[in-house]
């Protein structure tokens, strides 16, 4: 068994943000690294207000250390300098040639970059010059430099060694008396300084390649941030600032220091946390001249504390000297992580636990200026947010939801996997795979419950799969008639915004127009023939506008005339298509008639051909039409156009005898057949769309040639999978031309064919723009047999595709890729493209009466948020599984002031809790008292034990602060986004673990927690479990509550049992007249340490454990015997953080970012079933004396059959901690769903067939030897990074074979004996199958 991983949401937190000129010299993005991930991001200004748009993303394949910005020389732009954990230094710029970031260089500057004594924990960068620190005893400067054709290298190596040193931070400084100087804030652990800080400069010597030190300073020991002041040259003072608790140390020179304190919160002059408050990060802004007063220059900074709060001081200098300090409030936002100025007055804020927040400047004035108290101001004055991006880490837990009847779905599938192993021949030479494909979609996108960040930073988060919308207006008809058709039109062809709504009925047309937010009726005859039903309406070329309608074409010319053209007879017209120069009609009779616009504005009937029955057509709208240039000459008229270049050289028809067909619209070949395909449903709708295809990198005129032998087998796979034949006319060839890329690497467009059927099912196909022929056909799954309905559309200026079904789907180019993804919106009947000046880029759609305007935002990402914020960390959910509430388990330290909001806002009631928080405070101090107390009466009698009472004495009082705990249950309705109900438990209980257990009908909430909790080591005074009644619109009632002797960290519903972890003992209990009654439980020593993680197989009673240090066990409990036996387990020990079992396979996540897959032995299984039976059902010889003998043994069955054991079938290293793992149908096909604490969404799909993990392997194999990673890591090193990689093929880098130059495609595509196009194609597939 093998597995595909692809990774679905790249991490979401960010550790370091950089900005610079990466993609223009007058223009600054920003860079940001989120752990193993490197991303690029620029200033969008297509929408009215600015935002950040993703550019870039790549996977580095390791752990980046630290970034920071470098300017080669003879380059205008800046790149990025990264060390990661191979120990590597790396370059990396972006390539404008692949569209994403590249690496460019790279040096190993030590073996292993993990190690704290190895360079590359920080790094900065001036002139050239590279500061490089590790976090202890060692740093080295070196310069960069270009040889005489342009290479990179690293030279003049300077090392310096100081033994017994941290360094805390370090900085390149500007004075001007000293030019290269750095200045680091260091911290000794040598016996006689420990607990010290120092501040000490040095200076590098390029012509001795040396650093020696200047100057040493002792500071403030609660120093932990520089901040370099601009200098040098200029007239700018230069020097550097010390950030400590509530205080900030200016030094312009070795002799000079000065001091400011930041203000406080008004009403907390006395309060500890003011005191405590640390300087989290701050940034340069800008500086200002004085025009009073000659040579005065004053540096703006602003400054964050733990807090969120911002200030803006002032550092303001004369001649280099300095004069005068100023600081006040400025704003409070989330705390930061990193402060990021860039220019044009924006902030970036990115955030530990909240979304990371790009900030607009309004106003730098300050009226609190060196005041020492000031009152946080809620409303951002200062700092107006003009984009987010949604952060989910710290994830604690998640939860997927889905729909009743694809949870039915799985358990039927479940029911097929053990009837197929049951009649699974054992002599099989070929495994095969154990998972079932249908593919189905559901009605509604799945939900994803997330519980993430800390304290009153943490929320719930609610993950769709989609694209999110926006919507602005929305407005209701008053027109009793159903609409069946919208278009939204220009006033003129040069126009860039739309003018008229367009809204077509059965027997009617309105016309209306948006105005200052109203939406207002035209009564405008001329435009539109008001009572007929409109088929389709075209703003023309010269700005003429036809209507279409059954019995005939309305032309209204741009000087007023119109004329009609009429069918004869009882002929109508039933299916049309047009352009802004052409169109296309079919009618009843079973004429194809095609109009051309005329250079004198007439639109003559050109063609008219008898053709067979047609249910759907289209034409392609060329770019040229909607990109006209408004600045070009207005005297150029229509004949100086060159109108055969303008002009659609292919109509494509589908008929109702399953049949795609493209005809010619060429002159002298008009309406000819070029191509028919015969296919397995009816075309419901059709587009010809030309679209951006960077897989190929084609030229504009790509000509496709003829499939070959070499390709043939190519070609019937393709054929097979797609079930359609193809003739041609104008090629003797029968089967599908694979596309043959040019060598050109310029990327440019293809024509596309996306034909939508009535089975639900979506193609896409390449059209030869020379022969009409259709080549490399993919397919998509978007509905379960509902027809597909496809509007043409725009997303950022390029064209797209949005297929109405089910679900609607948005096909568009995204980052070298043709994405297929859903919206997060209510279904609708009809869509178009709407964009105005006040509202730009957006989408009007109909649902019966209701029409809609709404924007699409976050393009490329797979999942929409939206948060409940919460006030304490959530730890566990459940959720009811009627209804949908989920229960909480939140659970703090008592200094993070478990408040719900609504307390909040109540001071009367937060007063009392503070209140509270002072009593317990003073109680734990009256304790530590009279422990010393007790311990110096100790210290008299016993003089030689006096350090080691020291120590006993400064760990009780560590210890009596930690136990301190504030835990409670929170009952969450995520329909209506609040939380209806929360319970406070006891003094000092803290919950750890819920379940539902369903009685009958009734539903109990099991709740596990403990008292008197210490860490480390992991232990409690005693544990409780309690049951609680769900009641519908009630509060949950109280049913009994017992103690237990551990932490019981993990509990599992099954029927009215419920199974325990309890610290290392497992437990079951029954629950019965409200009670829970102990049944049995197996607590051998040396076999489990801490249960983690519990799931049950129902049907055979197989108990799955993971321990927290141990791996994963199976237990069996027999109903009869009422015993818990070990069934298996695996030998290696693992640090199991979750696990998921399906079937006899198990899903298991560690502490260290590594993902297992575990098997019992295929070739057990049989003696595994008739174990379980024998173990389940006493034999018929068995009397009850046995059966009481055999209760009190506790067999070990992994002692008396060593064939009971894991196989290890797949491990793979992730990189992050894993949280969950599910399964789940979230695309086309089940697999395996997990998250990681950094955020991170991934996939495991398993492989169908031999040859797909033949083929992926051998792909994976070669790409290895042609993409170095960025990180220096070898790949297939950093997936085994503890243990070897086995059974997964990394999708992730597979897809990077796109990236590619077609030389480096074709040489790959040789070795496999395959087509580039063929490659694609499956590599696409697996993703479809996913998404």
């Amino acid at each position: 068994m093998s597995f595909y991983h692809l990774t679905l949401q790249q991490p979401t937190s960010i550790f370091q943000s950089l900005k610079g000129h990466f993609l223009d010299p007058n223009e600054s993005s920003l860079i940001v690294s989120k752990g193993r991930v490197i991303t690029l991001y620029i200033i969008s200004t297509s929408s009215q207000t600015n935002s950040l748009l993703e550019c870039s993303t790549v996977d580095v394949f390791g752990f980046i250390r630290s970034m920071c910005v470098v300017s080669l020389p003879n380059s205008e732009l800046d790149c990025v300098a990264i060390t990661t954990d191979s120990g590597y230094f790396s370059l990396i710029e972006f390539n404008f040639e692949k569209q994403t970031l590249d690496c460019i260089f790279q040096e190993r500057i030590s073996e292993r970059g993990l190690k704290r004594t190895e360079l590359g924990h920080s790094m900065a960068c001036k002139n050239n010059l590279l500061l490089m620190t590790a976090i202890e005893s060692k740093m080295m400067v070196c310069n960069i430099l270009e040889t005489t054709d342009l290479k990179l290298y690293l030279s003049n190596h300077s090392i310096l060694l100081n033994s017994q040193v941290l360094y805390v931070d370090t900085c390149w400084v500007d004075f001007n008396q000293f030019p290269q100087t750095i200045a680091s804030l260091q911290m000794n652990c040598k016996k006689e300084l420990s607990g010290k800080t120092f501040l000490v400069f040095y200076q590098y010597n390029p012509s001795t390649q040396q650093l020696a030190q200047l100057e040493k300073f002792s500071v403030d020991p609660t120093s932990n941030l520089l901040i370099p002041v601009p200098g040098g040259n200029s007239s700018l003072p230069g020097g550097i600032l010390i950030c400590s608790k509530q205080k900030i140390t200016y030094m312009n020179n070795f002799n000079d220091k000065v001091e400011i304190n930041l203000p406080i919160r008004e009403g907390e002059l006395n309060s500890t946390t003011n005191k405590s408050l640390n300087i989290n990060c701050g940034v340069f802004c800008y500086a200002e001249t004085d025009p009073n007063e000659l040579n005065s220059i004053t540096l703006y900074f602003l400054i964050q504390n733990d807090l969120g709060d911002l200030f803006k001081l002032g550092i303001k200098s004369n001649d280099r000297l300095f004069t005068s300090f100023s600081i006040g409030y400025f704003d409070t936002i989330p705390v930061s992580t990193e402060l990021c100025y860039l220019e044009k007055n924006y902030l970036f804020s990115p955030s530990n636990s909240e979304s990371h927040i790009f900030y607009e400047i309004n106003s730098w004035e300050i009226s609190n200026i060196n005041e020492k108290t000031f009152k946080p101001d809620s409303d951002h004055k200062h700092l107006t947010c003009v984009d987010e991006i949604g952060n989910v880490s710290p994830l604690l837990f998640s939860q997927i939801i889905q729909n009743n009847d694809n949870n039915n779905k799985n358990e039927k599938e479940e029911e097929k996997k053990i009837n197929q192993n049951k009649n699974k021949n054992e002599n099989e030479k070929e495994k095969e795979n154990e998972y079932e494909y249908e593919y189905e979609y559901e009605k509604t996108p799945t939900k994803l419950y997330c519980l993430s960040g800390t304290s009153q930073d943490s929320s719930f988060q609610i993950l769709r799969h989609g694209l999110p919308i926006s919507e602005i207006l929305k407005y209701e008809l008053t027109s009793e008639n159903q609409p069946n058709n919208l278009w939204t039109i220009k006033s003129e062809i040069a126009s860039k915004h739309h003018e008229y709504i367009i809204i077509s009925y059965e027997n009617e047309t309105e016309i209306f127009k948006i105005k200052d937010d109203n939406l207002f009726h035209v009564d405008d005859f001329n435009l539109f023939e008001p009572t007929v039903k409109t088929l389709e309406c075209k703003l023309m070329y010269d700005n003429s506008i036809i209507q279409i309608y059954p019995e005939g074409i309305r032309h209204l010319k741009s000087n007023g005339e119109i004329i009609n053209w009429t069918t004869s007879g009882q002929e109508v017209i039933e299916q049309c298509t047009a352009n802004s120069l052409q169109v296309v009609i079919y009618l009843s009779g079973g004429s194809l008639v095609y109009f051309e616009l005329t250079e004198n504005g007439n639109l003559p009937e050109k063609e008219k051909i008898d053709f067979e029955e047609i249910c759907s057509m289209d034409i392609c709208d060329n770019v040229n039409f909607n990109y006209v240039d408004n600045n070009s000459d207005e005297n150029q008229n229509f004949s100086q156009m060159n109108f055969n270049k303008l002009k659609s050289q292919f109509l494509v028809v589908g008929g109702w005898a399953n049949t795609l067909q493209i005809l010619s619209l060429s002159e002298g070949s008009i309406l000819h057949t070029l191509c028919s395909l015969d296919i397995k449903s009816k075309p419901e709708s059709l587009a010809l769309i030309e679209m951006k295809n960077s897989e190929y990198n084609l030229p504009k005129n790509n000509n496709f040639s003829t499939a070959t032998s070499s390709n043939s087998s190519s070609s019937s796979s393709i054929t097979t999978t797609t079930n359609t034949t193809m003739t041609t006319t104008t090629t003797k060839s029968s089967s599908l031309s694979s596309p043959q890329p040019s060598s050109s690497s310029t990327t440019s467009s293809s024509l596309f064919l996306i034909v939508g059927l009535d089975n639900g099912i979506l193609i896409r196909y390449i059209v030869d723009q020379v022969n009409g022929n259709l080549n490399d056909p993919r397919i998509r799954f978007l509905s379960k047999n509902k027809p597909i309905k496809l509007k043409k559309t725009k997303i950022m200026g390029q064209n797209s595709i949005i297929a109405l079904t089910d679900l609607i789907w948005l096909l568009y180019n995204w980052n070298r890729k043709l994405l297929i993804t859903p919206l997060c919106s209510e279904n609708f009947d009809q869509i178009s493209y709407f964009n105005q000046e006040l509202i730009p880029e957006a989408f009007i759609s109909l649902y019966e009466n209701q029409l809609k305007i709404f924007t699409i935002e976050k393009l490329g990402k797979n999942f929409s948020e939206e948060l409940i914020q919460l006030t304490t960390t959530p730890r566990k959910m459940v959720t009811h599984p009627e209804n949908g509430i989920v229960f909480l388990i939140l659970r703090d330290f008592l200094k993070n002031n478990l408040v719900d909001k609504d307390i909040d806002n109540d001071e009367n009631k937060l007063k009392e809790i503070q209140n509270k928080e002072i009593k317990i405070e003073m109680e734990v101090e009256m304790e530590v008292e009279m422990e010393v107390e007790m311990e110096k009466e100790k210290e008299k009698e016993n003089e030689k034990d006096e350090n080691e009472n020291e120590n006993e004495n400064e760990r009780m009082k560590k210890k009596s602060k930690k136990d301190n705990w504030i835990s409670g249950l929170a009952i969450l309705d995520p329909n209506e986004f609040n939380v209806n109900f929360q319970e406070f438990t006891e003094k000092e209980e803290v919950g750890f673990s819920l379940c539902i257990l369903k009685k009958d009908s009734e539903l109990f909430l099991i709740v596990g927690s403990a008292v008197s909790v210490t860490l480390l080591p992991r232990k409690c005074k005693f544990g409780y479990i309690t049951v609680y009644k769900i009641m519908s619109n009630k509060p949950l009632q109280l049913i009994t509550k017992i103690k237990v002797e551990n932490i019981p960290y993990c509990l599992c519903a099954n029927g009215n049992s419920l199974i325990a972890g309890i610290g290392p003992i497992l437990r079951i209990y029954e629950f019965d007249n409200e009670k829970l009654l102990r049944k049995s439980e197996y607590s051998k020593k040396n076999n489990l340490s801490f249960i983690v993680s519990l799931s049950i197989k129902k049907k055979k009673n197989l108990i799955f454990v993971g321990d927290i240090s141990k791996s994963i066990f199976i237990f069996k409990y027999s109903n009869q015997t009422q015993q818990l036996t070990l069934f298996a387990k695996e030998n290696i020990p693992r640090f199991v953080n979750t696990h998921y079992q399906d079937d006899h396979v198990l899903f298991v996540g560690d502490k260290f970012g590594n993902l297992f897959v575990n098997k019992i032995n295929s070739y057990k299984k049989e003696e595994i079933n008739e174990k379980v039976l024998s173990l389940s059902s006493p034999t018929k010889t068995e009397n009850e004396l046995e059966r009481n003998q055999n209760k009190n043994k506790n067999i070990d069955i992994l002692q008396q059959n060593k064939l009971l054991d894991f196989e290890n079938i797949a491990h793979f290293h992730i990189g992050e901690i894993i949280c969950s793992i599910e399964k789940v149908l979230l695309g086309a096909s089940s697999f395996i769903f997990y998250s990681t604490i950094l955020g991170t969404f991934g996939a495991l799909l398993p492989f169908v067939s031999n040859e797909d993990i033949s083929f992926f392997s051998n792909l994976q194999m070669l790409l290895r030897k042609k993409i170095p990673t960025i990180s220096g890591n070898d790949h297939l090193a950093w997936r085994s990074y503890y243990f070897p990689s086995k059974g997964v093929i990394d999708g992730d880098f597979c897809e990077l074979f796109c990236s590619l130059h077609l030389e480096t495609q074709t040489k790959i595509a040789s070795k496999l004996k395959i087509s580039v196009s063929e490659i694609l194609r499956r590599i696409e597939d697996l993703r479809n199958r996913i998404l």
